[in-house]
């Protein structure tokens, strides 16, 4: 939950440069609490508590662990982000195409130097050319983001170590798109669901990278450096064995307990009300970074998978940088949250209050969330909502 390592990042990097496994821990109740992680394995965790208290924990309570680390790793010039379809995200190197022409390889230094992963076009989901590329959804079609900002719809029938061969639309025959000329490609494949078991934790890298971890492993330190943490990464390589330093996990998630943290943005939006400031179209929308933004007065809903349990996020006031700040003092809304149609939370937002971060229960599956505007009436009511995510939970009731 970015939103609450933010809240605690300076205490955080203070606390990091002395040892390396300072962390957030969050449990089924998603209150996040400050520990000094000692040790990790598949069957639990042991840490010592803020008030210096050993303490231990099966790996069945254990939600998320969060790590401050630097975000600006693996930066360097050429770098493409990977997205597969079970979720793994990596930042590496292009380092050519499969001889068959069905897959692309790619140096992944977040594994370690010289460590390729080939990986087959019906594994991939999207490869954005640079950093700061957002890759288009992929529907039934492929799709492919030329430099020029335009996109191509059709299908990738081969890649080479040059270009992508790709049909267009209903065209007979494929063309080669040079790769140079392209700012991403995204592959009309299923994201798949990663089924939980014992051992498989998902480990998030500072500065962009997800990977599947099996037999994930964390001994208790000897140095105020830390011992890494080990495994066998998920992914086409030689070698799956993996070692990932301190001093860049920014998370690890187990993948083995019966809680699991989904994004609310992952769940579809409706708008049930609203949407509309004097005839202007204002509609609720959820950017890519997963950050949801309401402009009130309006109404959004969702269905939460069975199973969930507790909803988190935080909200704060979206006001645009254009906007004078003599007219700030005009903003001021209110949210609630409805679980069903019952009232469970809710905020008061203003220009003069900080950000509000809401933990709440829920017990059906229809969450709404209504925007009301404030006295001065809806011109910059705008909110952004963020680090929303669902506890969906094994044990809970079935509804």
């Amino acid at each position: 939950m970015k939103r609450l390592i933010t809240a605690c990042c300076s205490v955080l990097l203070s606390l990091h440069a002395l040892h390396a496994q300072q962390a957030v821990l969050l449990g089924p109740d998603l209150e996040p609490r400050l520990i000094t992680l000692r040790s990790l394995s598949g069957q639990g965790i042991t840490f010592t508590d803020h008030a210096g208290e050993a303490q231990s924990l099966p790996i069945s309570e254990v939600v998320r662990l969060t790590f401050a680390v630097p975000s600006n790793m693996w930066m360097a010039e050429g770098y493409k982000v990977v997205t597969l379809r079970d979720g793994q995200r990596f930042v590496g190197a292009l380092n050519g195409a499969g001889d068959s022409g069905e897959s692309l390889r790619f140096l992944v230094p977040q594994l370690g130097e010289d460590r390729e992963a080939e990986v087959p076009l019906d594994d991939l989901l999207a490869v954005a050319m640079k950093r700061n590329i957002v890759p288009p959804a992929a529907g039934e079609d492929d799709v492919l983001l030329l430099a020029t900002g335009e996109t191509l719809i059709g299908f990738v029938e081969a890649v080479n170590d040059q270009s992508v061969s790709f049909t267009i639309g209903d065209a007979e025959d494929p063309i080669p798109i040079p790769l140079d000329r392209l700012h991403a490609i995204s592959v009309a494949n299923k994201p798949v669901e990663v089924e939980r078991r014992s051992g498989l934790f998902r480990v998030g890298i500072g500065g962009g990278g997800s990977f599947l971890i099996a037999d994930a492993e964390k001994q208790a330190p000897e140095t105020r450096f830390g011992t890494p943490l080990t495994g066998r990464v998920l992914l086409p390589i030689d070698d799956p064995r993996v070692s990932f330093s301190s001093g860049i996990v920014e998370q690890i998630e187990p993948l083995s307990g019966e809680h699991a943290l989904m994004p609310l943005a992952g769940v579809p939006m409706k708008r049930l009300s609203g949407g509309e400031v004097f005839g202007v179209a204002m509609p609720p929308r959820v950017e890519p970074d997963g950050s949801i933004h309401l402009h009130a007065p309006t109404t959004v809903g969702f269905e939460l998978p069975q199973g969930a349990s507790r909803l988190t996020l935080a909200v704060e006031l979206a006001i645009d940088d254009d906007v004078p700040a003599a007219r700030h003092a005009l903003a001021g809304c209110e949210l609630v949250v409805y679980d069903g149609e019952e009232a469970i939370g809710g905020c008061t937002l203003a220009p003069d209050r900080a950000p509000q971060r809401l933990n709440l229960p829920v017990n059906s599956r229809g969450l709404r969330i209504e925007l009301k505007p404030g006295v001065n009436g809806p011109v910059l009511d705008r909110v952004r909502i963020s680090a929303a995510e669902v506890l969906v939970s094994e044990s809970a009731d079935p509804r």
